[in-house]
């Protein structure tokens, strides 16, 4: 039963999560800060999610044979990984909103670290008995990790592709450029082709839809221009310089609620300041001054970045760093 309604929590800021995200794409005077808020809402849920999965379902000494998907450490592990899937694809739409001065070379890299998330997803996912895997868990939570796995590296390529025909114009290297642009945007579309959903997954299919679109009409724009304009040799896909993947969400610690003796009221259990108290964790004092990049964080790519989402990223490191030290 604590299982059942810490998992409901956890959903419940996954729901309020993708509500915000969906909110600010029709909602342009806001949408920077529902989509932070957004991201909040999703880590949030992936704390819970990982605190069920790992601190309540090992004490569980005789779980029945035939237990539910909700008490499978291995499905709320793959959940709250997607959660943080979820917030890194908000994050590289926060990016993406900086419009033509956006550095495509820091999108390529956050799409190579949502790529490699959604493996970790499937590989969690992996470990469940085949039985269980085919009679009780939703197909869903194998056929979209596997299905972003192969868009994320798509999205790789194409931004790539886009930030070397950025710069053909200002180069002295024209021809280079002009080749790595038509080989990356080319291998983009390839992936996207190969891309398999199952018939339910509509929403899935949309975004694939409109990427394929996109993605093909660069590819003929690319392609086009290397070969009657620039020349460029096109190199193998292999010898393409592929920059260092970087994923930056990271779970919201959760701790169960202290319960007053007397009057049973209780904190939320998050420890990033969400329990109606004044004092919270990441304050507008961290971020006083000039903004650096918190420890694992690729300085190039938080310099990047837009501010609120540095600020987010600073307040999520205090918060995680606060956490552990007790």
């Amino acid at each position: 039963q604590l299982s059942y309604v810490l998992v409901v929590r956890a959903l419940s800021h996954y729901n309020n999560g993708f509500t915000l995200a969906k909110e600010a794409q029709s909602q342009e005077e806001d949408a920077r800060t529902k989509f932070v808020e957004s991201t909040k809402e999703l880590r949030l849920a992936a704390g819970i999610l990982q605190y069920v999965a790992s601190n309540i379902l090992p004490k569980w000494k005789a779980p029945p044979d035939d237990k539910p998907p909700e008490v499978m450490p291995e499905v709320l592990e793959s959940l709250s990984k997607s959660c943080l899937c979820m917030a890194q694809r908000v994050t590289i739409v926060l990016a993406l909103m900086k419009g033509e001065s956006v550095n495509k070379s820091l999108i390529a890299k956050l799409c190579l670290g949502l790529e490699a998330q959604y493996q970790a997803v499937s590989n969690s996912m992996s470990q469940l008995p085949n039985g269980t895997r085919d009679k009780a868990v939703s197909a869903t939570l194998f056929d979209e990790p596997a299905a972003m796995q192969v868009i994320s590296k798509a999205l790789a390529y194409k931004y790539l592709a886009i930030d070397a025909h950025s710069k053909i114009e200002t180069s002295a290297n024209s021809e280079s450029l002009s080749g790595t642009a038509a080989v990356c945007i080319g291998h983009a579309y390839t992936l996207l082709k190969r891309c398999q959903l199952e018939k339910g997954a509509k929403q899935l299919q949309a975004v694939l839809n409109a990427e394929l679109a996109h993605t093909g009409s660069l590819y003929s724009e690319y392609q086009n221009d290397n070969q009657k304009v620039y020349f460029g040799t096109q190199p193998a896909i292999d010898d393409i310089e592929i920059p260092s993947k970087q994923f930056l969400p990271t779970a919201i610690e959760f701790e169960m609620p202290k319960v007053e003796v007397v009057s049973f009221a209780s904190r939320s259990g998050c420890t990033d300041g969400t329990d109606g108290t004044s004092e919270s964790v990441g304050g507008s004092a961290l971020t006083q001054g000039s903004l650096k990049a918190p420890a694992g964080v690729d300085p190039k790519v938080f310099s990047a970045l837009p501010d609120d989402i540095q600020r987010e990223l600073i307040s999520q490191y205090e918060e995680d760093k606060t956490s552990t030290s007790f």
